[in-house]
C-alpha cells in the first residue's frame, strides 16, 4: 500500500490528505495488468491480492477516486476538487465551553 497507514497516528492532523486511487472493480484492475503485460501468472496473482487487501484499507483514507478506463483527466480533475477544497477548509477552533 502506498498510502497513509500512518495517518491513524495522527487521526485529527490537518497535515495532509490521502486520496485512494482506484480501478472501477477488481475485474477492470485484472484486465488492465493483463493489458498492460506487467505482470502474468503467479505475479498477477500476488498483485490482485496485494490490490485486494489494499481494498481493505480504504476507510484510512480521507477520500476515493474511482480511475475509470480512458477517462483519466476525470480523475485528475476529482483530485485537483479535493485539493482545492481542502485549500479552502476552515481549520477547527478550539472553543471552551
Amino acid at each position: 500500500i502506498r498510502g497513509p497507514p500512518g495517518a491513524t497516528l495522527f487521526p485529527y492532523t490537518t497535515l495532509f490528505r490521502s486520496i485512494f486511487v482506484a480501478a472501477p472493480s477488481m475485474t477492470e484492475l485484472e484486465q488492465r495488468l493483463i493489458r498492460r503485460k506487467t505482470e502474468s501468472g503467479v505475479d498477477l496473482e500476488l498483485r490482485t491480492t496485494a490490490a485486494l487487501e489494499e481494498m481493505n484499507s480504504l476507510p484510512l483514507f480521507d477520500y476515493v477516486v474511482v480511475n475509470h478506463d480512458e477517462q483519466v483527466e476525470l480523475a485528475v480533475s476529482q483530485i485537483r476538487a479535493i485539493v482545492a477544497a481542502e485549500t479552502c477548509r476552515v481549520r477547527a477552533r478550539s472553543v471552551e465551553v
